[in-house]
C-alpha cells in the first residue's frame, strides 16, 4: 500500500527559482558540450555516441530544448574534463549562483 507523506506547501517563488536554476544548468551544460564538440572537432553524432545517448537526444541538448540527466554529466566529465573537472564544477557552481544572488 502507498503510504503519503506530508504536504509541502512551496512558495511561489521558490518554483520561479527552481526553474531559474534549471535553466542556468542547463544552459551551461548546453555551452560546454558546444564548446568540447568545437574543440574536439566532433560531429553531434560522433558526440552523442561518446555520451551513450540517441542523436536526437543529444541534439535537444544543443539546441536548449532539453538538459542532461546526471549519467550523462558524469560521461561527460570523464570523457572530456577529467584533467579540469573542478574548473568545469567551479563554472557550473558560478552559474547557479548567480541565480541565487538575482534572488536575493
Amino acid at each position: 500500500a502507498l503510504v503519503a507523506g506530508p504536504i509541502i506547501h512551496f512558495h511561489k517563488e521558490e518554483f520561479i527559482m527552481r526553474r531559474e536554476i534549471h535553466e542556468a544548468y542547463k544552459n551551461y551544460v548546453r555551452v560546454e558540450f558546444l564548446r568540447t564538440r568545437d574543440k574536439e572537432e566532433l560531429s553531434q553524432g560522433k558526440m552523442a555516441a561518446i555520451l551513450e545517448m540517441s542523436y536526437e537526444a543529444y541534439n535537444a541538448i544543443e539546441t536548449g530544448k532539453s538538459c542532461c540527466s546526471s549519467d550523462t554529466l558524469w560521461l561527460y566529465i570523464v570523457q572530456f574534463r577529467s584533467d579540469d573537472k573542478e574548473v568545469f564544477m567551479d563554472g557550473l557552481y558560478k552559474a547557479l549562483a548567480k541565480v541565487k544572488e538575482k534572488s536575493a
